[in-house]
């Protein structure tokens, strides 16, 4: 999931493919993030709208890792390491007006046919089952990036009743604990105003309904229309979690900046984790519901730029979470090429600068692809995910999303036992 935080307001950008500029309070899903997800619980206290399991806050923060159906190769499901979470999201099924049942899709308003050429007729429910043994919630990611306009069909008033039917038998049928919801692109804040408590109501006991949100560009604020969506589902839902992994990007009157800064965002710069959480908290969302996002992924920007804050001019900027990943950066990016290796005590975080432009020797997995020309690498790795992990802790937040847990492991894929290296230091950090 890749949302953004440059550009006009409201706008949003999918997990699973290039973040496009959103404005303050837009969103994105995973995989094509929703406007409005967070993901999966931690605690045991039910929201003020009967929510299931509301998150509780620090110590005992949840992890929530999306799974994303298409990078099964890079973390195969009998390798997952579910005692790193507290819950996993399989990314995704989409969601339709209703159609007619099929064998891939036997629910009228959800599409799983992605999910099941992936992982087989019983892929569904063998991530639910397997979440479980590990002792995880699994809950259903639903939308993605491009999916907005199927959202937006299943949620009309004609077709609510039946998106929200679907969703409780699917959840029984396949074993999962709870929904996501990931409506990113076409979205009607009147529709998805009116779904959330709908599910809530048609949902058992303990069922939990999660959001992914947009990071906030300081320069406009919340998105006008996101604020009272928020402020209105909130009591019904059990997690807020904010996609802050995207304050790097070539957007309109910015600088070069962090992928996932702390702190020091700027005029020009205007974004950052602190701030960003903070906006929602002053919409009254309680903090125990919000949660932080982790991208397990990097962004890379071209000569001329060699530091932060200096300006794009004709760089290039590169960041295709899945060749781009953390697995990838640790093999073929770190100590490579001359890379110098840098930490930021103000936004704590960690970058890579190149004294001549690079590109990395990924042909073994990329055949006849160069890789991108790189001379400036924002990105997350141990120490950056441990500085995030105290600061939420410190400031009572309760949790953390990651896009994606198949993102952390190395190319040859099995060559270490899938080692997750960032996965277990997120898991360390937070919980």
């Amino acid at each position: 999931m890749l949302a953004a935080c440059g550009g006009g307001a409201g706008g949003s950008a999918g997990r699973g493919g290039a973040a496009g500029a959103s404005g303050a309070g837009g969103t994105a899903g995973s995989g094509g993030g929703a406007n409005g997800g967070a993901a999966g619980t931690g605690g045991s206290t039910a929201g003020s709208g009967g929510g299931a399991a509301g998150a509780s806050g620090a110590p005992g923060a949840w992890v929530l890792g999306y799974w994303a159906v298409w990078q099964t190769k890079q973390y195969p499901l009998d390798r997952i390491a579910w005692h790193d979470m507290t819950h996993a999201a399989i990314s995704f099924v989409g969601a339709r007006a209703p159609a007619t049942p099929s064998a891939q899709s036997p629910y009228a308003t959800l599409d799983t046919s992605n999910a099941v050429a992936n992982l087989g007729a019983d892929g569904m429910a063998r991530f639910a089952s397997a979440a479980h043994a590990g002792g995880c919630h699994p809950l259903m990611s639903l939308g993605g990036g491009g999916a907005g306009a199927g959202f937006a069909a299943a949620a009309t008033a004609a077709n609510r009743a039946q998106l929200v039917a679907d969703i409780v038998a699917a959840s029984a049928a396949w074993g999962y604990d709870g929904v996501d919801l990931d409506w990113e692109d076409a979205i009607n804040h009147a529709d998805f105003q009116a779904l959330v408590p709908a599910l809530r109501a048609a949902a058992p006991p303990g069922f939990l309904i999660t959001v992914p949100i947009g990071a906030v560009n300081n320069n406009l604020g919340i998105d006008a229309a996101a604020r009272p969506l928020w402020s209105a589902v909130h009591p019904s839902l059990d997690q807020l979690n904010v996609m802050t992994y995207t304050g790097s990007g070539d957007y309109p009157g910015w600088v070069v900046w962090f992928m996932d800064p702390l702190a020091g965002a700027g005029s020009d710069h205007p974004f950052d984790v602190t701030s960003s959480l903070a906006a929602y908290a002053a919409l009254g969302i309680p903090k125990a519901k919000l949660g932080v996002g982790i991208g397990f992924y990097g962004r890379a920007v071209s000569a001329p730029v060699t530091a932060p804050l200096q300006p794009y001019g004709s760089a290039t900027v590169f960041g295709d979470d899945t060749e781009l990943s953390y697995g990838n950066i640790k093999r073929y990016f770190e100590g490579k090429g001359g890379a110098v290796a840098h930490w930021d005590s103000t936004a704590m975080t960690t970058w890579l600068s190149w004294p001549s432009e690079f590109h990395p020797g990924w042909t073994d997995q990329f055949a006849g692809d160069q890789g991108p020309a790189t001379q400036f690498l924002t990105y997350e790795d141990p120490a950056t995910v441990a500085a995030k992990g105290q600061w939420l802790k410190a400031n009572g937040y309760g949790g953390v999303i990651i896009w994606t847990i198949n993102e952390g492991t190395q190319f040859p894929y099995g060559g270490d036992g899938y080692a997750n290296p960032l996965l277990d230091a997120t898991a360390a950090a937070f919980r």
